[in-house]
């Protein structure tokens, strides 16, 4: 909310006086001071929400626990080096893995399996590609 107010200049805040003169009248200073108590009111429960949270903690933790005289580029470059890192390692195991599968094909094909004629299975009973007739009718018994 406090960002917008950052935006306004003078012809601005002027405009917004004389509309809330405009609104509120007379009873602008009433209204200003109302305003302001509700927004200090707020202001300190939101405080007391936040200390109560534990989230100032948390933060100061992590803060404390990153490096303090390392620049943004030194820690991009240390994580591309270390996802580098990584993907050579991947590539040197799926490049070993490769080369089993390889290995293993290989010695497959050197050794040939029995041959063995190929005979159709044998089935008893009735054909059931039999005896429908045309097509488009059904065998009746």
């Amino acid at each position: 909310m406090f960002a917008i107010l950052e935006n306004l200049g003078t012809p601005e805040l002027i405009l917004c006086g004389i509309a809330a003169l405009l609104v509120f009248g007379k009873r602008l200073p009433e209204v200003a001071a109302q305003a302001g108590a509700t927004l200090s009111k707020f202001r300190r429960n939101l405080d007391g929400a936040i200390e109560e949270s534990g989230v100032e903690n948390e933060i100061k933790k992590i803060k404390d626990a990153l490096p303090h005289d390392l620049s943004v580029r030194d820690v991009a470059r240390a994580a591309t080096r270390k996802v580098e890192d990584r993907m050579r390692q991947l590539n040197a195991e799926a490049e070993k893995i490769e080369r089993e599968v390889k290995e293993s094909i290989k010695s497959a094909t050197e050794t040939p399996a029995p041959e063995t004629e190929a005979t159709p299975p044998k089935t008893e009973g009735v054909d059931p590609a039999q005896g429908f007739g045309t097509s488009g009718t059904v065998p009746r018994e």
